[in-house]
């Protein structure tokens, strides 16, 4: 009997020693593995009776060289925009583009029945940031209510822009959003089709920055022989406006009224207009459309033809629809006599554009497609009115941008910063020089989310620094209510001349940059909030009242923890939005953010097969790895830091 004990102690004497080799190697992995063996109480007797021992040294977190890290150049050639595309219907939406049009294959037929010469899968560039501006009617071209294609726009009626020639009565300036890409095979496979070139000098640049140097634009204009009026079966449904207008309200409710007054064909005749309500939740649309109000109060106004209050619920119409009645009066009067509705059978369907234009004119393509080339029929030749009445004066006006944010982490991120704030989308990449005095590291330890978010840290003395890059963007003359978002941190300028454009963007004369910088957690806790506003008084622009010289924002800062720790999510949201820059911006992020630490937590959503959430992981993973390999070989998942951490409390 004593034999066999002293076998088995023998077999678990050399089983712990192969652990404890393991464990030389892979330390906390081998932790969980002698978990299971030995239970926690043994795990962390031998593991920390081994680390005290050998005299383990874990990774520092990286820290700023004292002689300095700088950045410099611009942007690469290829991440320079060559081409650039004029988009001024529901494609201009970025999501709706990214998600329905840039991944279309070009074997696809988009609208009219036209199909691309080429039949190869869609590979353009995702939209990101664009910038408001009004074609001139100089160019000749109108937008209207006008193109149908059931197979891939459904059953609905959507606005284009047509070409109806220079000098035409019918043209009118159109406001839309010009997008930049890397060159014009980069654009969506099934509008190549649809491109129209004209000069950038009939243009009115309505954004921020100055004009970018741009030579010609690309404008997606619709075949004229197949435009129609919408029709009881093919209507204008109210979801597509509600994309076009949160769109065009990212630059302004002026701009958005403008967009929708300069759009024909509203009323199909003149007195009918199929306008159907297909929101989700239409009576109630707060629920699902968070900003119907606003849409709903600029339909009250614009256009002047009164089109909300032809506006119909799918019930409505469709109960009119099939007494006979036209759309445009859903409700009003006495239902329509046997007379009436023989009447409307016997009425043609409303001709369409080319049609009109052979029987007014004759010639140059008719309304069944046939003869002359896109645009042909519209050679110095008027486009026949009746349908719509001319839009008003132009409404948006560029207006002139003093102040405007630096972004330095997730704010990078388009999408995250749009979240934020829907006005703050059109941001232009940047790099602000070491000269500034500040480093930014993963130091605000953030008590709401108990995470370690990014920072920046005022240098110390024989520091030299280091650049960092990011995004800029405007922001109000009052900046008041940003100062609110961002409390706990103090509003900094950054001197313009230390701000360094890294792409073809411009900033302004007289432009003022800020960047918000933290106070430390202790100092906010111990100046307090303000009586009135409940804000902490470590906010905005001006210090607390007797803010000591050790206490300013930047200082005492602490990096990540245990119970603080870098996450994955986080770390995902910053390098995306670099990546929208290139992969050359988001390596001088990493490499120019200091602090990294082995306490670093993946927490993306089923970690284990990241790329159901997290399209870029592999990108991602790839640029942390090389560049930061002792950290980011460290970084885990949740249930292996739970180890880590009853690990790190008992040292």
């Amino acid at each position: 009997m004593a034999h066999v004990s002293f076998v088995r102690l023998k077999l678990l004497l050399q089983h712990a020693d192969r652990v404890l080799k393991i464990l030389l190697q892979e330390r906390e992995r081998a932790a969980a593995a002698i978990a299971t063996a030995f239970g926690a109480g043994a795990l962390c007797g031998l593991w920390l009776a081994r680390r005290r021992r050998l005299g383990w040294r874990l990774p520092a977190p990286s820290s700023c060289p004292t002689t300095g890290c700088v950045y410099t150049g611009s942007l690469p050639p290829e991440r320079m925009p060559k081409a650039w595309l004029f988009l001024s219907n529901h494609m201009a939406d970025v999501d709706y583009y990214n998600a329905q049009i840039a991944s279309f294959p070009s074997s696809a037929i988009l609208s009219d029945g036209v199909q691309p010469d080429h039949a190869t899968e869609a590979a353009g560039d995702k939209l990101t940031v664009g910038y408001p501006v009004r074609l001139r009617a100089s160019a000749g071209y109108m937008r209207a209510w006008g193109t149908q294609g059931r197979r891939f726009i459904g059953d609905q009626t959507v606005s284009s822009v047509t070409n109806v020639g220079v000098g035409s009565h019918s043209a009118h300036a159109i406001v839309g959003v010009l997008y930049p890409f890397r060159d014009e095979t980069r654009i969506a496979a099934p509008l190549q089709r649809q491109l129209e070139s004209v000069p950038f000098t009939e243009f009115d640049w309505l954004g921020w920055t100055e004009p970018p140097p741009v030579v010609d634009v690309l404008v997606v204009a619709f075949d004229h022989r197949n435009f129609h009026p919408p029709t009881a079966e093919l209507p204008i449904l109210q979801t597509n406006v509600d994309t076009i207008v949160k769109t065009a309200l990212k630059h302004g409710a002026e701009f958005a009224a403008e967009w929708l007054d300069e759009i024909q064909w509203w009323w199909s005749t003149t007195d009918t207009c199929y306008f159907l309500n297909d929101r989700e939740s239409a009576r109630r649309p707060w629920v699902k459309t968070p900003n119907a109000r606003q849409i709903d109060e600029l339909l009250a106004k614009h256009p002047k033809t009164n089109v909300l209050e032809q506006r119909a619920h799918m019930s409505d119409y469709y109960y009119a629809h099939q007494r006979g009645k036209p759309a445009g009066f859903l409700g009003l009067g006495a239902p329509a006599s046997p007379a009436q509705k023989k009447n409307q059978k016997a009425s043609p369907a409303p001709p369409s554009l080319g049609q009109q234009l052979s029987q007014t004119f004759g010639g140059g393509g008719g309304g069944d497609g046939s003869g002359g080339g896109k645009g042909a029929a519209f050679s110095h030749m008027p486009v026949v009115r009746g349908l719509e009445m001319p839009p008003p004066p132009p409404r948006a006006v560029r207006h002139p941008i003093r102040n405007f944010i630096f972004g330095f982490g997730s704010i990078i991120n388009t999408a995250s910063r749009a979240g934020s704030d829907a006005s703050a989308v059109d941001a232009a990449p940047c790099r602000v020089k070491a000269e500034w005095g500040y480093v930014r590291e993963w130091n605000f330890q953030a008590s709401t989310a108990q995470i370690c978010a990014l920072g920046l840290r005022k240098i110390r003395p024989g520091e030299v620094g280091a650049t960092i890059n990011g995004v800029i963007f405007p922001a109000a003359e009052d900046m008041n209510e940003f100062d609110k978002r961002e409390n706990g941190y103090m509003r900094v300028e950054v001197v313009a001349h230390l701000v360094e454009m890294l792409s073809w963007h411009a900033l302004p004369d007289g432009a003022r940059v800020f960047a918000y910088v933290p106070y430390a957690p202790a100092v906010v806790a111990k100046y307090g909030h303000d009586p009135q506003t409940g804000y902490p008084l470590c906010s905005g622009a001006t210090p607390p009242a007797g803010l000591l010289p050790s206490e300013a924002p930047g200082l005492g800062l602490r990096g990540p923890s245990i119970s603080y720790p870098i996450l994955q999510t986080y770390v995902d949201v910053c390098l995306a939005g670099c990546l929208e820059y290139g992969e050359d911006f988001a390596k001088e992020f990493i490499m120019s953010t200091f602090l990294w630490s082995r306490f670093w937590l993946n927490d993306r959503v089923l970690a284990r097969r990241p790329w159901v959430h997290q399209q870029q992981y592999v990108k991602i993973d790839a640029m942390l790895k090389a560049a930061l390999p002792q950290y980011f070989l460290r970084r885990r998942l949740e249930s292996e830091y739970a180890c880590l951490f009853d690990a790190e409390r008992a040292l």
